[in-house]
């Protein structure tokens, strides 16, 4: 996973982040709770490759760059080799809320303003609605 932020390969970064991710949550063998996660996952992962398509640092060189890409996976390998769980989950924790806090600072969430349509040719009403 490292080589592929120091590549900024968000495709593979991304495919890695999901290995990592299920095979933890397969060998919690909670099989309920990993098929709403896969549900979660259907929902998100597309617009994770959408947000990281257009070249955006998933690196640690800019300031839109994601600085957790790799950190909190290390806690949490370093914890479950420890066989600490609440260290484990607590890693896990904060790398899903590390994640939803660079995806909430992406440009590409905001809505845009009238002017900004305008500017681009949309009619504020075809997006907004009436």
């Amino acid at each position: 996973m490292a080589a592929a932020v120091s590549a900024n390969d968000a495709k593979r970064y991304l495919a890695k982040n999901q290995k990592f991710h299920f095979t933890i949550y397969a060998a919690a063998k909670l099989p309920t709770s990993l098929r709403i996660i896969e549900g979660l996952w259907l929902q998100v992962g597309p617009v994770l490759n959408f947000l990281l398509s257009d070249g955006r640092s998933i690196g640690t060189n800019s300031k839109e760059s994601y600085p957790g890409a790799c950190k909190y996976h290390d806690d949490a390998i370093a914890a479950l080799t420890a066989r600490n769980g609440p260290k484990a989950r607590e890693a896990i924790i904060a790398d899903i809320n590390n994640a939803a806090e660079f995806l909430r600072g992406l440009d590409a969430l905001t809505t845009p303003s009238p002017s900004d349509l305008e500017r681009q040719g949309v009619e504020a009403a075809n997006v907004i609605g009436d």
